[in-house]
């Protein structure tokens, strides 16, 4: 084989190595904004799971509040209307 024979020969096979290592690139490319895109989603997602469990905390908090402002009302209804009835009972007995 001459000089100018090995030369032909060798610029296919450049050029296939070439056109693989520009396809494994945007394969590679590919990959990692597919990767990147799924590290912005998880994130967004564990963002929406903390603010939801905060709004469930804050919503537990209060509903304890609402129960034990209930409780108390109640309890001074109770007492009052004893109180009441205390006096009546005396005013009338």
């Amino acid at each position: 084989m001459s000089e100018n024979q090995e030369k032909e020969t060798k610029n296919p096979l450049q050029v296939d190595f070439e056109e693989a290592i520009a396809e494994k690139n945007k394969t590679i490319y590919k990959l990692e904004k597919e990767r990147d895109s799924a590290l912005s989603a998880r994130a967004k997602m564990e963002k929406t799971v903390d603010d939801l469990k905060a709004e469930k905390v804050a919503a537990l908090d209060k509903a304890e509040r609402a129960e034990a402002r209930y409780l108390r009302n109640t309890e001074l209804k109770t007492r009052s209307e004893q109180q009441e009835q205390s006096l009546l009972s005396k005013l009338f007995d």
